[in-house]
């Protein structure tokens, strides 16, 4: 539920965990990789056994790119 998620949100750290889009948090020293995946949205490469790629909502990239500055 969206309240669980809130307070989720408010106990795990922000110099941790990044909310990439609207249902995925992402720790930032998972994030490997940032690859474009087409009409300027991007999808990011975890470290993981799966290899996942999880999506960047648009809004999003400006706030990572301050946080882990990228090219693209």
């Amino acid at each position: 539920s969206d309240v669980y998620k809130r307070q989720l949100e408010e106990r795990i750290s922000e110099r941790d965990f990044f909310r990439c889009h609207r249902g995925v948090l992402v720790r930032l020293d998972r994030i490997r990789g940032i690859e474009p995946s087409g009409a300027g949205t991007y999808e990011l490469l975890l470290e993981h056994p799966d290899s996942p790629r999880v999506p960047l909502a648009r809004e999003r990239v400006r706030t990572l790119r301050e946080l882990i500055p990228f090219t693209g």
